[in-house]
């Protein structure tokens, strides 16, 4: 009686019925694999976010410590110019 239905069901139905969901080929740990390559390539951009952040944080600190020394270069001669 089922086949007699899937033989009259149109053809894209009929595909359907037999998928398993799986494709052909495929490697059933290959999702495990895709984690974990997933995991390791977070891993290394995180290693590079932190490296990028450091030198962000040295040059912030350079340009902290310029400005401080132009403000004190600038308030002297302030008072320079008040004598």
């Amino acid at each position: 009686m089922f086949i007699r239905r899937l033989a009259a069901a149109p053809r894209s139905l009929a595909a359907r019925a037999y998928s398993t969901g799986a494709p052909a080929g495929s490697i059933p740990r290959a999702k495990g694999f895709k984690e974990k390559e997933q995991a390791q390539e977070n891993v290394h951009a995180h290693q590079k976010d932190e490296i990028a952040l450091k030198k962000l944080r040295e040059q912030l600190l350079a340009k902290q410590k310029e400005a401080a020394e132009l403000e004190e270069s600038l308030k002297k001669a302030e008072e320079a110019k008040k004598k």
